[in-house]
């Protein structure tokens, strides 16, 4: 760096290096999540899911198309200042313009039933959720409306009927696609930022 030249500042990198990566890294952390309900199950609810995945290939496809989907509903929720810092909205659409028409298609009916949801007030769905398995009010809302999606869809995709069991065998691993999400964004997006700024 030359006497006169100003210094590069990381966060002009923040979202150049977001979109170029969130794209495929989306879909590989999808991928990576159905693989892990699949062949190490944690809970006892998550065993119906593996079983289901392990039966049916068609069962994987959609939720890797999902849960890819879900990522964007979680980065839809941060905080203006952190889209921003990301990209912006309108890049970040941009950006998942590369995903499966499913998971595009599913952020949009997700973020919608959410939004619905929240807007009404409390979330039934958690609550009906906690009565039946626990959880004391502790429940994340959008973890819950996002299994919920995804069980539909699998539902009328594949004209089973799944219930509740299976919304509550993914919460866990929808709840740690956000925690992940986050953990990659401040770990490898700002991280590599800073390096080149």
């Amino acid at each position: 760096m030359g006497f006169f030249s100003k210094p590069k500042n990381p966060i002009n990198n923040v979202s150049k290096i977001f979109l170029d990566q969130f794209p495929t890294w989306s879909v590989q952390h999808a991928t990576k999540m159905v693989a892990e309900l699949k062949q190490h199950p944690k809970h006892e609810t998550e065993k119906n899911c593996a079983e289901l995945i392990k039966k049916d290939q068609a069962v994987e496809k959609i939720l890797i198309d999902c849960l890819t989907g879900a990522h964007a509903v979680y980065l839809s929720e941060l905080p203006e200042g952190h889209q921003l810092l990301l990209g912006g909205d309108k890049k970040i659409v941009q950006a998942i313009s590369k995903w499966s028409e499913k998971s595009k298609q599913f952020f949009m009916v997700a973020l919608t039933f959410h939004k619905r949801i929240t807007e009404a007030g409390t979330s039934d769905i958690a609550s009906s959720l906690e009565d039946m398995f626990g959880g004391d009010g502790k429940l994340e809302p959008m973890a819950v409306h996002i299994g919920t999606v995804i069980t539909q869809t699998i539902e009328k995709d594949l004209n089973k009927d799944l219930g509740p069991f299976f919304v509550a065998g993914l919460y866990r691993k929808i709840f740690e696609l956000q925690q992940e999400q986050l953990d990659w964004i401040v770990n490898e997006v700002l991280e590599k930022a800073k390096k080149i700024g």
